[in-house]
């Protein structure tokens, strides 16, 4: 098997391991458009609804049409505010969570993020 297919049944795995822990997955389908009709919902709502930790709980949507950047400034602001007002309650100064610059599966070492 090749690195990269092997990759993406990982992907897959995970995906459906997400899938089968949501509340409203019937866990037997009556029908391949039942199936499909669901797996439609479910798509549209991990990419537009879903907030992802691993991208600073922004959805992939947001991330991909870069409308993200203008909630982050609201949540920066917010935080900032917070911040100002309640110093005694911070270490330090706090960040803002935001996507990375640069994602992939399986980067050369040379483009790989540094954290």
């Amino acid at each position: 098997m090749s690195r990269n297919l092997s990759s993406g049944l990982r992907r897959s795995f995970v995906n459906l391991a997400i899938v089968e822990n949501r509340p409203d997955f019937p866990r037997v389908f009556d029908t391949l458009e039942a199936a499909h009709d669901y797996l439609t919902g479910y798509v549209h709502w991990y990419n537009h609804e879903h907030r992802h930790s691993g991208i600073a709980l922004f959805s992939p949507a947001q991330v991909g049409d870069g409308s993200w950047e203008q909630t982050w400034k609201t949540r920066d602001q917010a935080l900032q505010n917070y911040y100002l007002r309640h110093r005694e309650r911070f270490h330090e100064r706090p960040r803002t969570p935001a996507p990375a610059d640069l994602v992939g599966i399986n980067l050369p070492k040379e483009k790989q993020p540094t954290n």
